[in-house]
């Protein structure tokens, strides 16, 4: 008989988050587009099996003769005494952009405790400011092969700007 496994996951983010802009050249904004970013799950079979939290997180860039790189980690707290989860547990998912000239290292990027590239969006040759909308999904990966003790385990993304 397989025992029943609970654990809630929980994504703290704030509804919308405002980076320190420079005067004419860069904002940046975070937003979720859900009103709850969680994972929950309630025996060992849902866990052998990723979730995905469709059109999650929305990261809006204003940009005047600058590129920049962005990047991402994630960090979190449990309840439990579990020293650390597996690198990739968690990963996001580009499901749309209007950024023609971005690069992206992959559209779906694990994510871990270091900065992670997301995309870089190059030096613009003109004056005007260009508005830019990146719309991710969140995903939790399956563990098939990795014994994560069971309890609530709190989730922060930390996103970091780098101007080209």
């Amino acid at each position: 008989m397989k025992a029943i496994l609970f654990i809630l996951l929980i994504i703290v983010l704030p509804s919308s988050v405002y980076a320190q802009s420079v005067p004419f050249q860069v904002s940046f904004t975070c937003q979720t587009l859900q009103p709850l970013l969680d994972f929950s799950y309630t025996s060992i079979d849902e866990m052998q099996q990723g979730k995905e939290i469709v059109n999650a997180i929305q990261l809006n860039l204003r940009l005047k003769m600058r590129g920049c790189t962005m990047m991402a980690k994630v960090d979190y707290t449990g309840t439990a005494n579990t020293g650390s989860l597996p690198a990739g547990w968690m990963s996001t998912k580009l499901i749309s952009n209007n950024a023609s000239s971005a690069t992206f290292p992959a559209t779906e990027i694990p994510l871990n405790n270091t900065n992670t590239v997301l995309f870089t969006q190059p030096n613009h040759i003109n004056n005007g400011p260009h508005d830019y909308t990146f719309n991710y999904n969140l995903k939790l990966n399956a563990l098939n092969s990795v014994c994560v003790p069971p309890a609530t385990y709190n989730f922060t993304i930390t996103y970091t700007m780098t101007l080209l």
